[in-house]
């Protein structure tokens, strides 16, 4: 049985983050025609997953010298 601790309850938020992130931005390439808010929303969006994964990976780098994942 997984032993849940704080180090990977953040990652699996954080990668649900940006999964969720990945939908907005693909509902905002699929509604914009030209529309410059739409546009601007996807780059929000790229940003945003981007920012989630840069996040989840440095938190599992951490996680996983510290020793939190061997738990």
């Amino acid at each position: 049985m997984i032993e849940w601790n704080a180090a990977k309850i953040i990652i699996v938020l954080l990668l649900v983050a940006a999964i969720v992130s990945l939908g907005f931005g693909f509902r905002h390439l699929m509604k914009s025609q030209d529309d410059e808010d739409d546009q601007r929303r996807v780059f929000r969006s790229l940003v945003k997953r981007v920012a989630f994964s840069l996040v989840a990976m440095a938190v599992i780098l951490y996680a996983g010298f510290s020793g939190m994942l061997n738990q």
